[in-house]
């Protein structure tokens, strides 16, 4: 397992390559491990509104409509393979479902490219007969009707075709762990072994772009400027999700995608270990901007750890807080002066919703070893502009 991890990363190590797109922003880092629960899983969803672009969100922004305002329209961008060079291959994959539960819904559709030096090399795409009528409401979102399934291999047929094209390659995917349950069931009943690694386009994507309020497939494609209508069919998504992977990784110069990469199924150890990475990866390179903060600020020589979801995307919170004479740390511990507290998803943190960050500063506090100050971003934000401390 170790061997193949260490190719892993070596497979999903970015070059330098030039932005395709546009980008002033720089990614959000949020407590999320990529939940199984997330609601871009839910395909049958109605669309949601599209935005174009992209922007600096500022303080001013948070007084706004929560409605993105004077978008930038970007063209269509070349597509640069942040992978281009390496000799490996990886697979961009999507499957099509008669529902959302893996135990009780079947897959009736999977599609799949072979990436080779940049290149799209391979596909296969077939129909999967479950055995069953399609769902009505499955038809109206993806177009597949029983006449289409009709005649096609069972899924314990299908499914031993599509192991051998996955192979043990890496796995490219938007909202991966929705097709990879499907998947790994599949596997299972079939008897087959899995070895799956893999890369979400979807935490990418609000790494890459943490402006967006939603990040389904259908809002990133009109976002980014890519030709097409998503149609909810497996091999034109997938297409899709590989634009939006070369986008992705085109925004996310400064971390390499193996910070993203991940076993299926992965422990919440390792998703804990992979988010500190990465949070470590964006506040590495901030540094002051002003050549003489103010020492009279609050937030002057005290050091701050941010926990949660911001409204404005963490690294511009850090770097506003950088520019005021703060100190970053990933970690809270006595020397922490305050503690900056975002939204919490209540199925990664549990009840009560309150992250492990926010515990050891309440411990800490009701233990008399120190004296940070929890606030929230609204606070936070109002301090950014004050000359006295809290």
């Amino acid at each position: 397992m170790a061997r193949l991890w260490s190719k892993l990363l070596s497979i999903f190590k970015v070059q330098d390559t030039p932005s395709a797109f546009t980008q002033e922003t720089a990614p959000q880092e949020n407590d999320d491990f990529s939940s199984d629960t997330n609601l871009d899983c839910m395909k049958q969803q109605p669309e949601g509104s599209i935005f174009h672009g992209i922007r600096f969100i500022t303080v001013e922004d948070l007084c706004a409509p929560a409605e993105l305002q004077s978008p930038v329209p970007v063209k269509e961008p070349e597509i640069n393979d942040p992978l281009a060079g390496h000799p490996q291959c990886y697979i961009v994959l999507d499957v099509e479902t008669t529902g959302l539960s893996p135990e009780s819904d079947d897959i009736i559709e999977f599609g799949a490219i072979k990436i080779e030096n940049g290149q799209e090399t391979d596909c296969f795409n077939t129909f999967i007969d479950p055995g069953y009528p399609i769902p009505p409401y499955i038809t109206q979102i993806t177009g597949i009707t029983d006449t289409d399934v009709a005649g096609s291999p069972d899924l314990l047929t299908a499914i031993r075709d599509i192991a051998a094209f996955i192979s043990d390659f890496p796995i490219v995917a938007h909202n991966a762990t929705f097709d990879l349950r499907f998947l790994f069931r599949a596997y299972q009943k079939a008897g087959l072994q899995t070895n799956f690694h893999y890369i979400d386009t979807l935490t990418l994507a609000r790494h890459a772009f943490p402006e967006l309020p939603s990040h389904r497939l259908s809002i990133l494609i009109n976002y980014l400027g890519i030709n097409g209508t998503q149609e909810h069919r497996a091999l034109s998504d997938v297409r899709f999700t590989y634009q939006i992977f070369c986008a992705c990784c085109a925004c996310l110069t400064h971390m390499d995608p193996s910070l993203f990469a991940l076993p299926y199924p992965s422990t919440r150890s390792q998703r804990r270990k992979q988010y500190r990475a990465r949070a470590r990866a964006d506040m590495r390179d901030i540094e002051c901007q002003k050549s003489t903060p103010d020492p009279n600020h609050p937030f002057y020589q005290k050091k701050l750890v941010f926990t949660g979801t911001l409204k404005i995307p963490r690294i511009q919170a850090a770097q506003m807080a950088v520019d005021r004479g703060a100190v970053l740390s990933g970690s809270v511990s006595k020397k922490t002066d305050y503690l900056i507290v975002g939204e919490q998803d209540p199925v990664l943190v549990g009840e009560p919703i309150i992250s492990s960050k926010e515990k050891r500063a309440i411990e800490l506090n009701d233990s008399g070893e120190a004296c940070i100050h929890i606030i929230r971003e609204e606070e936070f934000l109002r301090l950014l502009h004050t000359d006295s401390g809290v």
